[in-house]
């Protein structure tokens, strides 16, 4: 619930003020299935955000493809 809130009012800002959002994700990936986790990764993509999201699996974001930056430590 508490995600479907955040990305609501990400939407909301981005369409009521041309503002396009900066998300952070922290680990979030680990507690979706990976329908669950594909839905979100093209929802943020859909929406245009710059998202910024931490997972211990890189592997994890190979959904996106080539629209991902990956920065590993």
């Amino acid at each position: 619930m508490l995600l479907s809130i955040t990305l609501a009012s990400c939407v909301a800002k981005k369409n009521f003020s041309s503002i396009t959002p900066i998300v952070l994700l922290d680990e979030i990936i680990a507690h979706l299935d990976s329908e669950k986790r594909a839905k979100l990764l093209q929802f943020l993509v859909d929406i245009n955000a710059q998202v910024w999201a931490s997972g211990v699996d890189s592997s994890d974001f190979s959904v996106l493809g080539d629209k991902v930056q990956n920065i590993s430590l």
